[in-house]
């Protein structure tokens, strides 16, 4: 049989050793501190555009906020479809009641 030489073949990596840094672990008191910022109405939303778009913050709290505005977003969405749906219907049913 044909032994054939892998390592030669392989696809080399990239290593970006000195670029890559491991990001510190975000403690209990932070994400206590950042789910009080959260219930508060307005502060929560500039806060977490904030968190999102800082290059030099925890990554970890990045992307939370990133999937927390994309979550906010989608039930935005879907909370004005099913009141525009709902309106809809009212508004339907009172032209039916004017009509008897």
């Amino acid at each position: 049989m044909l032994e054939q030489n892998y390592e030669s073949e392989q696809i080399p990596r990239r290593i970006y050793e000195g670029v890559r840094e491991e990001a510190p672990v975000v403690s209990l008191g932070e994400w206590v501190g950042i789910i009080l910022i959260l219930m508060l109405p307005i502060i929560n939303l500039v806060m977490l555009f904030i968190w999102a778009v800082d290059k030099h913050g925890n990554p970890n709290r990045r992307n939370f906020a990133r999937a927390y505005l994309i979550y906010i977003g989608i039930v935005t969405l879907l909370a004005v479809m099913f009141i525009g749906m709902f309106a809809g219907l009212i508004l339907r049913f009172g032209d039916i009641v004017t009509l008897l």
